[in-house]
Order: structure tokens, then sequence, then C-alpha cells
């Protein structure tokens, strides 16, 4: 049910061009392939949502998705989980700072 509503939602941003909307919604997808266990599907769609937010020139975004993408390359065949990891180290948010997502 939440893949439909999400996939959905993403046509309907594409078509509005809202890059926001699209990399939260990539974002939301790649947790919810993770879940299931498609880590390959998942770090596909981290890429696209992280082009997205460093595009918006949003870092607290950027490290999220890089956080989440290094969960992926763990779990999954996707390559450099520790480089991955180490970005989103270096360019996450201070201490008490919200995530965007």
């Amino acid at each position: 049910a939440a893949r439909g509503l999400f996939e959905r939602s993403l046509a309907v941003f594409r078509a509005q061009g809202a890059k926001r909307g699209i990399a939260i919604l990539l974002y939301s997808l790649s947790n919810l392939a993770d879940r299931e266990g498609d880590y390959g599907r998942a770090a596909a769609l981290c890429q696209e949502a992280l082009a997205l937010a460093r595009e918006l020139h949003d870092k607290d975004s950027t490290a999220a998705t890089l956080q989440h993408l290094g969960r992926c390359a763990t779990r999954g065949t996707s390559r450099g989980p520790r480089r991955c990891s180490g970005r989103a180290s270096r360019c996450a948010p201070k201490p008490g700072t919200p995530w965007a997502w």
C-alpha cells in the first residue's frame, strides 16, 4: 500500500518538477526497498535522492541520504560503504539539529 502511494506521489512531483518532494519520496522508497531486502534498488533510489539533495544544497538531507546509502551498501552489493559513511560524518549537522527528511 505504501509503495503505491509513494510511487503515485512521486509521479505527481516529477510532473510538477518539485525537486524537494521528489527527493523526499525517493528517500522514502529507498527505505521501503531496504526494509524489503532489495538493497540494489534501495541504493539506486538513494543515489537519485542524493543527487537532488546536493543540487538543492541541502546539507542535512545530503548527510541523511549518505548515511542511508552506507547502510544499504553494508547490507547489499553496492560498493563503498565506509566511503559513504565517512562522507556523511563530514557533512552531518551539529548535534541537536533536526534532520531534513
